[in-house]
Formats: structure tokens, sequence, C-alpha cells
């Protein structure tokens, strides 16, 4: 059987984040960077792939800024960009091993 409670941590520090965004605003606090790795930790968990376009838009921020945070995190070697085999105008993005694990070890310790 599989352990859930990882996914379910992730899942709920992501409504956690979405509730303050809602109660105090979202232009005083932002980390589109955690918001976007929760994203695909939540996806890539869950059996789902994550495309560059919506990954960017989860981040929570502009387009722009969400796609910044994207290539910095592939820089980074948290994410990697895969394309479509179907579609040459679209990619996916998930997680690395190194940052699967990080994010594994981070739920499991809160």
């Amino acid at each position: 059987m599989l352990d859930n409670a990882p996914l379910e941590k992730a899942r709920h520090i992501q409504a956690q984040r979405r509730l303050r965004d809602e109660i105090l605003g979202a232009e005083l606090f932002g980390d589109p960077g955690w918001d976007l790795m929760l994203d695909l930790y939540i996806a890539q968990a869950s059996g789902k792939r994550v495309s560059v376009t919506s990954a960017a838009i989860g981040s929570g921020k502009p387009m722009s800024t969400g796609l910044r945070w994207v290539k910095l995190l592939i820089e980074h070697g948290l994410i990697i960009r895969e394309a479509d085999p179907h579609d040459g105008r679209r990619s996916y993005l998930h997680l690395t091993d190194s940052a699967l694990d990080a994010l594994e070890e981070f739920l499991a310790r809160c």
C-alpha cells in the first residue's frame, strides 16, 4: 500500500498558502519557486503531467514571472523540461530525482 501522507501534507501546505493569499493578499507574500515545486510534487505523486504553461500559472504570479522561475529551477537542477513527443509546441516539467527526494524528506519532517 502506498503511503499517501507526504502527498496529503503537500496538498495541505498548498491549501494553507492559497488561504493566506486569499486573506492577506498575494501581493505581499510569495514564493513562486516553492509553489512551483509543490505543484509539481503533487502532480507527480498523483500521476499527472504538468505543462510549462500550467506550471507558470501554478506559481501564482504573472506568466512572465512564472516562466522565469521555471527557467531558474531548471538551471539549478531541480526540475526537468521534456518535450511532448506528440506536440512539438508543448513541454512538460517534472522534479529531478534529487528534488523529489528533498521534498519527500521535507514533508516527512514537517
